[in-house]
């Protein structure tokens, strides 16, 4: 299904952001018909109200919320590297030790 917007009302990445936002998603899962395959039709997305503040600020909106997620998806990247540097810390301390390495501390 095509949505086309009218981009004299709506910024585009505002409405993507309000789509994909969980309460968002929990809608379209609750109204959406489910036999062999989950489907929604045109009259069932028309359902989906969205907020329309003027065009403006839409735009700074959505640059906030990208900016926000990037830094989200960075912080998640950093987290999981320094976890797995944390799990493989025991490897090397053991490696360390049957090498007969002396320890740093």
């Amino acid at each position: 299904m095509r949505v086309r917007l009218n981009t004299d009302c709506c910024y585009p990445e505002f409405v993507a952001h309000y789509m994909g936002h969980s309460s968002t998603r929990q809608f379209v899962v609750d109204n959406s018909r489910t036999a062999t395959m989950t489907t929604m039709n045109q009259g069932d997305l028309a359902g989906i109200r969205v907020p329309v503040p003027p065009v403006a600020q839409q735009e700074r909106f959505a640059a906030e919320l990208t900016r926000l997620s990037a830094l989200g998806e960075s912080l998640q990247k950093t987290i999981r590297d320094q976890t797995e540097a944390l799990e493989a810390l025991p490897g090397v301390l053991l490696q360390q030790a049957f090498n007969g390495d002396k320890l740093n501390g």
